[in-house]
């Protein structure tokens, strides 16, 4: 799942919470888990927040 890519497709803003991303975040687990698959999620983008990429 890319919701760095999908966020700047559709001509989002991110935001700390994910909100404009969490229907689609969502899907890919429901439908991961449908097939069992696994569902890889998005990379920590806020470089600057160390104790949050903990």
């Amino acid at each position: 799942f890319g919701a760095e890519d999908l966020a700047g497709s559709l001509g989002a803003v991110r935001t700390p919470g994910g909100d404009e991303v969490a229907y689609a975040r969502s899907a890919v687990v429901i439908h991961a888990a449908a097939f069992r698959l696994q569902a890889i999620d998005t990379v920590y983008v806020d470089l600057r927040d160390e104790p949050g990429l903990r």
